[in-house]
């Protein structure tokens, strides 16, 4: 088939082969195009795999950085319930403290007065 194609542009004369060539550039370019556009695409994809990896690495960076920070932040918050904690405890045993010596100041005032009074001569 090709030799009696090829043979109808030779009868054609000069641009009968001219013709010719131009198929045969036409093809060839594209070939070349099709090869271009393979390679292109493969770049492509290997750019957006290494851009992927990278991605994910600066993911997993920040999903460590947020974990510690999130663990510090857990320890800050217990050791600040702890000592509230602590602290609710110690103001309760001062309040304690502050009844039982404000009874007992009570208590030695009144018998104080008590004694002033039998002291006191009748009038």
């Amino acid at each position: 088939m090709e030799a009696d194609f090829i043979k109808q542009l030779i009868e054609l004369g000069s641009l009968g082969i001219f013709a010719g060539f131009l198929v045969w550039q036409h093809n060839t370019l594209q070939k070349r195009l099709d090869k271009l556009t393979d390679t292109f695409r493969a770049e492509v994809r290997e750019l957006e795999d290494r851009h992927e990896a990278a991605e994910q690495t600066i993911r997993d960076r920040f999903d460590a950085t947020m974990a510690r920070y999130e663990g510090q932040r857990e320890r800050v918050f217990s050791e600040v319930v702890s000592t509230l904690s602590d602290h609710d405890k110690q103001l309760g045993e001062v309040t304690t403290l502050l009844e039982t010596g404000l009874a007992e100041m009570r208590q030695h005032y009144a018998e104080q007065r008590l004694k002033e009074i039998s002291r006191a001569p009748s009038e």
